[in-house]
Protein backbone atom coordinates (compact mmCIF):
# COMPACT_ATOMS: atom_id res chain seq x y z
CA UNK A 1 0.00 0.00 0.00
CA UNK A 2 1.20 3.19 -0.63
CA UNK A 3 -0.09 6.64 -2.13
CA UNK A 4 -1.54 6.44 -5.23
CA UNK A 5 -3.20 9.36 -7.87
CA UNK A 6 -5.02 9.37 -10.95
CA UNK A 7 -6.54 11.81 -13.39
CA UNK A 8 -10.05 11.84 -14.16
CA UNK A 9 -13.30 13.32 -15.51
CA UNK A 10 -15.66 12.60 -12.60
CA UNK A 11 -14.08 12.68 -9.25
CA UNK A 12 -16.97 10.81 -7.73
CA UNK A 13 -17.50 7.16 -7.97
CA UNK A 14 -20.72 4.90 -7.70
CA UNK A 15 -17.97 2.15 -6.88
CA UNK A 16 -16.09 3.67 -3.83
CA UNK A 17 -12.56 2.96 -5.55
CA UNK A 18 -10.98 4.47 -8.86
CA UNK A 19 -9.30 1.06 -11.29
CA UNK A 20 -7.29 1.59 -14.33
CA UNK A 21 -6.17 -1.51 -16.49
CA UNK A 22 -2.53 -1.00 -18.27
CA UNK A 23 -0.08 -3.24 -19.91
CA UNK A 24 3.66 -2.87 -18.35
CA UNK A 25 5.31 -2.37 -21.48
CA UNK A 26 8.96 -3.73 -20.39
CA UNK A 27 7.58 -7.18 -19.71
CA UNK A 28 4.19 -6.70 -21.32
CA UNK A 29 2.41 -7.93 -18.26
CA UNK A 30 -1.26 -6.89 -18.11
CA UNK A 31 -1.64 -4.95 -14.55
CA UNK A 32 -4.78 -2.92 -12.68
CA UNK A 33 -3.70 0.19 -10.56
CA UNK A 34 -6.31 0.33 -7.75
CA UNK A 35 -7.07 3.49 -5.96
CA UNK A 36 -9.49 3.14 -2.34
CA UNK A 37 -10.26 5.70 -0.09
CA UNK A 38 -8.09 7.07 2.63
CA UNK A 39 -9.15 7.28 6.52
CA UNK A 40 -9.82 10.59 8.75
CA UNK A 41 -9.58 10.86 11.87
CA UNK A 42 -13.60 9.37 13.09
CA UNK A 43 -12.36 6.34 10.53
CA UNK A 44 -14.57 7.97 7.36
CA UNK A 45 -13.28 6.81 3.79
CA UNK A 46 -12.53 9.43 1.98
CA UNK A 47 -10.68 10.82 -1.10
CA UNK A 48 -8.36 13.59 -1.88
CA UNK A 49 -9.34 15.74 -5.18
CA UNK A 50 -7.43 18.52 -6.66
CA UNK A 51 -9.08 19.94 -9.57
CA UNK A 52 -6.27 20.26 -12.76
CA UNK A 53 -8.07 22.33 -15.23
CA UNK A 54 -12.12 22.66 -16.11
CA UNK A 55 -13.50 19.35 -15.60
CA UNK A 56 -10.16 17.36 -15.10
CA UNK A 57 -9.50 16.34 -11.30
CA UNK A 58 -6.54 14.31 -9.84
CA UNK A 59 -8.14 11.81 -7.15
CA UNK A 60 -5.56 10.38 -4.59
CA UNK A 61 -6.05 7.97 -1.84
CA UNK A 62 -4.36 4.56 -1.18
CA UNK A 63 -2.94 3.14 -4.40
CA UNK A 64 -2.33 -0.83 -4.98
CA UNK A 65 -0.83 -2.40 -8.37
CA UNK A 66 -1.91 -5.79 -9.09
CA UNK A 67 -0.34 -7.82 -12.14
CA UNK A 68 -3.08 -9.80 -13.72
CA UNK A 69 -1.39 -12.91 -14.57
CA UNK A 70 -0.17 -13.54 -10.72
CA UNK A 71 -2.74 -15.40 -9.19
CA UNK A 72 -1.31 -14.34 -5.90
CA UNK A 73 -1.71 -10.53 -7.13
CA UNK A 74 -5.15 -10.81 -8.08
CA UNK A 75 -6.27 -12.86 -4.87
CA UNK A 76 -4.89 -9.67 -2.83
CA UNK A 77 -6.88 -7.49 -5.53
CA UNK A 78 -9.97 -8.82 -4.76
CA UNK A 79 -9.35 -8.92 -0.72
CA UNK A 80 -8.57 -5.21 -1.07
CA UNK A 81 -11.50 -4.44 -3.03
CA UNK A 82 -13.92 -6.47 -0.86
CA UNK A 83 -12.31 -4.53 2.20
CA UNK A 84 -12.98 -1.37 1.11
CA UNK A 85 -16.25 -1.71 -0.35
CA UNK A 86 -17.69 -3.44 3.22
CA UNK A 87 -15.79 -0.58 5.26
CA UNK A 88 -17.41 2.13 2.69
CA UNK A 89 -20.44 0.11 3.33
CA UNK A 90 -20.57 -0.02 6.72
CA UNK A 91 -19.44 3.55 7.20
CA UNK A 92 -22.66 4.62 4.66
CA UNK A 93 -20.42 7.73 3.60
CA UNK A 94 -17.27 8.56 1.00
CA UNK A 95 -15.83 11.96 1.41
CA UNK A 96 -13.90 14.37 -1.11
CA UNK A 97 -11.83 16.72 0.52
CA UNK A 98 -10.64 19.29 -2.58
CA UNK A 99 -7.17 20.38 -1.84
CA UNK A 100 -5.74 23.95 -3.49
CA UNK A 101 -1.99 23.95 -5.43
CA UNK A 102 0.20 23.30 -1.71
CA UNK A 103 -2.12 20.60 -0.64
CA UNK A 104 -3.75 22.72 1.91
CA UNK A 105 -8.01 21.53 2.41
CA UNK A 106 -10.21 24.45 0.99
CA UNK A 107 -13.52 22.26 0.83
CA UNK A 108 -15.25 19.34 1.50
CA UNK A 109 -18.05 17.21 0.09
CA UNK A 110 -19.42 13.88 1.10
CA UNK A 111 -22.06 11.32 -0.39
CA UNK A 112 -24.20 8.50 0.53
CA UNK A 113 -22.79 5.36 0.25
CA UNK A 114 -24.27 3.51 -2.01
CA UNK A 115 -25.54 5.63 -3.80
CA UNK A 116 -29.39 5.29 -3.68
CA UNK A 117 -30.22 6.03 -7.43
CA UNK A 118 -34.55 6.97 -8.28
Amino acid sequence: MGKGSMVVKNYKTAKGYFMSRYIIEKSNTPARFLIVPLHNFDDSPFFYVKEEKAGIFEVMGEGYEHYENWEASMIGYKETLADAIKHLNEKGKLGYYFTDESGRVVHEEWTEFPIKTS
